[in-house]
């Protein structure tokens, strides 16, 4: 038997040689070092039975060759030892002629198996071929029967994968792009499978997702320039799949090196094109990082089938974004991108519906832009298709998210306007679209003013139909046409003449704070039980120079809408101040002067150094000033209410809620104001002592005041019968017309006059 034939065998096996002669044991491990390249030695049964121990937590030995006859633990004894711990165990037995009856027992031990002493080298040789060679065949059928199993397991692993990716919509392009890479890597067992789509123009790769096994996480918008990596864009443009098993040094990949493949310890890549009607899209990436990998013939008939149907997906998006761009170009107006008359009425029609199902208002502008022929004549029809597009972004930053601004055609526009809450809303919208043409529009180096004429209708009031609200929104707007242009007109006449009221209104509030045309009224406030006046409001009059005195409720919710509050505030605080100041030195008066804060004041940076100018101005002394707020106003935004109420508390002036118990103020705030009283409201002082509910809450208010060591005082008292029960209840301070109505500063001087001669 030549060497190499037992060589090829015998040399990945480990052996264990047993043997307790020395001189033997040192000739005979020699002689196996040539055929095996692991020799381990023992020299007697019970050190080679603790080898073959230790060998267990690793791999058993392949052969043992044991001496038979040996003191204290025989190779018969040692071999049934170590068949014990594994059956299967191949020992050959090395003999004399006179051991026969060892040799008889080894083979009923199931030995086949022994060399005869001295040992022969031939008989060696041929003893270890039979043996490793069996041993070798052995391993080659187990291999062949673990692959085998494999192979079935990982082809039911990518069977039910596949069914899993049947359940995807396909639809759903970008759900189904990562179902696609993150099914791919947890089937395969890859680390990276990455979606790489061209662009228009094949000359970049961009990642649609990539899924990272061992993070769990998907991330996109990086992309390949193919001037970067031509040779890789050169071989996926094959349209083939592309198998690297070694990335790093494949001519195909190495371009990325340096710059990918070790950043991310990558070693192995598999390309799979993504083809539709023969057009290539891009590549589904699998790289497996750590080691090189070899791609099989299964793994890369899978990949083709995720490729194939992806494939399919992208089609699906690629139809779905042509049908979508149909869509839009049939309901949009090409050049504003605002939707057309097709949309527009589906939007009125469903709005229609929403507000009557909801019982409320809503409103539709008919808006045509003024003198638009001139433009178009005189510059021509680009710059009047510019004038168009400049108006309708305007127009567009100028309204609410809910409202629908459509262009119908020429120079026409609506605008859909739901859930009025009141007619004073629409006025807001529209006086801020006319401010679109207070800014210029530059067209070829011409500057051009374009005006607007609004017409609008309201439903319910005008009509409930569609056709009804367009037209009598579209006869509106040629009212503004017949009334010079550049303003609005309601449908019916009366709504007109509110708006145009409204407006009116809010010119002439600007120009009364500019003539000083408000004046402060008085209102004493009395401690019941003396019938002594204690303290006084201060209330705003408006006397307009051809309408006379104008009620509070007629002008401040329009004062605060347009911003000039804070300016009556402080003009009312310094007359109101100086006053009463003058009051308390000539004698007459020596009680506390209340002002009411609006929240736009309260909130106002330069409140408190006006306030403090005014004191200091005017030296009052702030023991005796009082300012009210409203309790809907402070939680408005409660946490700053608090810091700018503790600021006015610092400087010695106390705090009364207004109109207590109407808001919805929370008990844990209360308690966190620095609040001196509580004022109860007119409402509820209307209907004691008869209305049960407005007595129970009077009281409560009384008694949360008392717990919480507050003040409180009555507004609104008219009768003996209320004063009564507030006194009876607790509530001694009252303020209303059963004492005295608001006076001027002239009659109230008086008043004082006659109660200090008394």
């Amino acid at each position: 038997m030549q060497f190499n034939e037992v060589y090829k065998y015998t040399k990945e096996l480990s052996l264990l040689y047993v043997e307790d002669e020395a001189d033997v044991r040192e000739t005979t491990t020699a002689l196996l070092r040539n055929y095996f390249d692991k020799v381990y030695v023992a020299k007697n049964g019970e050190e080679g039975l603790l080898l073959y121990e230790e060998s267990l937590q690793t791999k058993v030995f392949d052969i043992v060759i044991t001496d038979i006859n040996m003191p204290r633990l025989s190779g018969v004894e040692m071999a049934k030892k170590m068949k014990t711990f594994h059956e299967e165990q191949v020992v050959i037995f090395v003999s004399a002629h006179h051991e026969k009856d060892f040799l008889l027992e080894a083979i009923k031990l199931g030995v086949n198996y022994y060399i005869i002493k001295p040992i022969d080298l031939a008989e060696l040789s041929n003893v270890l071929y039979k043996v490793a060679q069996n041993i070798s065949n052995k391993i080659s059928v187990q291999k062949q029967t673990e692959d085998e199993q494999k192979k079935i397991l990982k082809n039911e692993r990518y069977k039910k994968a596949l069914e899993d990716w049947s359940q995807i919509d396909l639809k759903e392009s970008a759900f189904s792009l990562k179902e696609a890479t993150e099914l791919s890597a947890k089937t395969l067992d890859v680390a990276r499978v990455s979606i790489w789509i061209f662009d228009e123009y094949k000359d970049k790769l961009v990642c649609q997702d990539l899924y990272s096994l061992k993070d769990d996480t998907h991330t996109s918008g990086m992309s390949l320039e193919k001037q970067l990596y031509p040779n890789y864009f050169q071989t996926i443009n094959t349209s083939k799949i592309v198998v690297i098993d070694d990335a790093r040094n494949d001519p195909r990949s190495s371009e990325f090196t340096s710059t990918y493949l070790e950043a991310h310890d990558i070693y192995s890549m598999l390309e799979i094109p993504l083809v539709q009607d023969s057009e290539l899209l891009g590549v589904i990436c699998y790289e497996v990082t750590a080691f090189l990998h070899h791609w099989d013939m299964d793994e890369q008939k899978f990949c083709m089938s995720i490729a194939n149907n992806l494939s399919l997906s992208l089609e699906i998006k690629k139809r779905n974004e042509i049908q979508e761009m149909l869509d839009y170009q049939a309901h949009h107006d090409q050049l504003t991108k605002l939707p057309n008359r097709t949309l527009f009425l589906d939007r009125l029609h469903q709005a229609i519906k929403q507000n009557k199902r909801n019982e409320t208002k809503m409103a539709l502008l008919f808006i045509d832009l003024d003198n638009f022929k001139q433009i178009n004549d005189s510059l021509g029809h680009d710059a009047g298709d510019k004038v168009l597009q400049a108006i309708a972004q305007r127009l567009q930053g100028r309204i609410r998210e809910s409202d629908t601004l459509a262009r119908l055609g020429g120079d026409e526009f609506t605008l859909i306007l739901s859930h009025i809450v009141d007619d004073d809303t629409i006025i807001d919208i529209v006086e801020n679209i006319l401010q679109v043409t207070q800014k210029v529009i530059e067209i070829q180096t011409q500057q051009l003013y374009v005006t607007l004429s609004i017409g609008i209708s309201i439903y319910p009031n005008d009509g409930e139909s569609v056709e009804d609200l367009l037209k009598y929104a579209d006869a509106a707007m040629y009212k503004s046409k017949e009334s010079g242009k550049n303003t609005y007109h309601y449908y019916t006449q009366e709504m007109t003449q509110k708006a145009v009221k409204r407006v009116q209104m809010e010119t002439e509030l600007r120009r009364a704070i500019e003539n000083e045309e408000f004046i402060v009224y008085y209102q004493a406030q009395y401690d019941a039980r003396y019938d002594t006046i204690i303290g006084m409001e201060a209330l705003v009059r408006w006397i307009h120079p051809t309408k006379g005195l104008i009620s509070p409720l007629d002008f401040i919710p329009i004062a605060e809408e347009i911003g000039v509050i804070v300016d009556i505030d402080r003009y009312v605080m310094k007359l109101a101040m100086q006053q009463v100041k003058s009051w308390h030195q000539s004698g007459v008066y020596r009680g506390k002067l209340a002002l009411n804060l609006s929240t736009v004041m309260l909130q106002s940076d330069t409140f408190l150094p006006s306030l403090q100018n005014f004191i200091k101005s005017i030296d009052f002394d702030t023991s005796r000033l009082e300012l009210e707020i409203t309790e809907g106003h402070i939680m408005k935004d409660p946490e700053k209410s608090i810091q700018k109420l503790q600021e006015i508390a610092a400087l010695g002036i106390s705090i009364a809620i207004d109109d207590f118990g109407t808001g919805y103020s929370s008990l844990s705030y209360l308690k966190k104001f620095p609040v001196h009283k509580l004022k109860i409201d007119k409402s509820f002082v209307d209907g004691i002592p008869f209305d049960k509910d407005d007595c129970a809450i009077t009281k409560t208010i009384i008694g949360l005041s008392e717990n919480l060591k507050l003040g409180v005082i009555a507004e609104g008292v008219e009768t003996l019968e209320q004063r009564d029960f507030l006194l009876q209840n607790g509530c001694v301070n009252i303020q209303g017309y059963y004492y005295c109505k608001p006076l001027s500063a002239h009659d109230m001087q008086q008043k004082l006059s006659e109660i200090l001669i008394k």
